[in-house]
C-alpha cells in the first residue's frame, strides 16, 4: 500500500471506503484497514451508520484534524446536506457501545455468515467473495435476478436485485443482509426459499437424494 501511495505522487493521501466492514472486520471491528494491518497508512477512512452501526441515516469520515477541517470547507455533499438526526446519532453511538462492550456479537455474526454462504452452496448458487455480512448471490442475467427476488418475496425473504448500471452487465445479483440476531431456524428457512426459487427459474437442479443406507 505504501508503494502505491508513494508512486502517486510527493504528498500521496491514501483512504478507504469502508461501508460494509466498519463495525464488523478487524480484531475490534474497525474495519477493512484494521484486518488487513493498514491503519496507520489510511488518511481518511469514510464509512455509513446504515448498516452495523445502528441501521439508520447518515455516514462520517475520520482523518487528521487539518484533513477534515479541509473537507468542512470543500465538501459539496457535506456542504448542501441536512444536520444528521439526533436519534440517528445516538443509535451510532449505541452501536459503537455495543460493538465494544459485547465482542460476542461479531462472533455470532459470522457464524451466521458462514452458515448462509454453506447453505446457498449446498443449493448450488454461488456466492462472491468477501468476509463481510453483505453477501452477494451472483445470478447473472438481470431479468432471472428480479424475477428471483419476487419469488423470494413471495416466500418471506427480502433480498434486493443489483442489475446494470449498478454492477456489470451480465453480473446481475441478489443482495442478502446477515445479522447476529438471525436464529439458525431463520436462516434454514432463507437458505431453503432461496434453494425452492433457483430450482424453480431452471438456475439450478434439484439435489440429488441421499443414498439408501443398506
Amino acid at each position: 500500500m505504501s508503494s502505491v501511495a508513494q508512486a502517486a505522487g510527493s504528498s500521496p493521501r491514501t483512504g478507504v471506503d469502508d461501508a460494509h466492514g466498519i463495525g464488523v472486520l478487524g480484531s475490534t471491528g474497525a474495519g477493512i484497514h484494521e484486518m488487513l494491518n493498514l491503519r496507520r497508512e489510511m488518511d481518511i477512512v469514510t464509512g455509513t451508520f446504515g448498516h452495523a452501526l445502528g441501521g439508520g441515516a447518515g455516514g462520517f469520515v475520520s482523518g487528521k484534524r487539518p484533513v477534515v477541517a479541509w473537507l468542512r470547507q470543500k465538501s459539496r455533499p457535506y456542504l448542501v446536506s441536512t444536520a444528521l438526526a439526533p436519534a440517528a446519532a445516538g443509535a451510532a453511538l449505541k452501536a459503537i457501545e455495543l460493538l465494544r462492550a459485547e465482542p460476542k456479537l461479531r462472533e455470532q455474526l459470522f457464524e451466521n455468515v458462514r452458515a448462509v454462504r454453506e447453505g446457498l452452496a449446498a443449493e448450488g448458487l454461488k456466492v462472491a467473495g468477501g468476509e463481510h455480512a453483505a453477501l452477494a448471490v451472483m445470478i447473472g442475467d438481470a431479468v432471472a435476478t428480479q424475477r428471483m427476488a419476487d419469488l423470494l418475496y413471495r416466500r418471506g425473504i427480502f433480498a434486493m436485485g443489483f442489475c446494470h448500471p449498478v454492477v456489470p452487465e451480465g453480473s446481475a445479483r441478489l443482495r442478502v443482509q446477515v445479522t447476529a440476531k438471525h436464529s439458525q431456524r431463520s436462516i434454514d428457512s432463507a437458505v431453503a426459499a432461496f434453494g425452492a426459487a433457483a430450482r424453480e427459474l431452471g438456475l439450478t437442479r434439484a439435489p440429488r437424494p441421499e443414498p439408501a443406507l443398506r
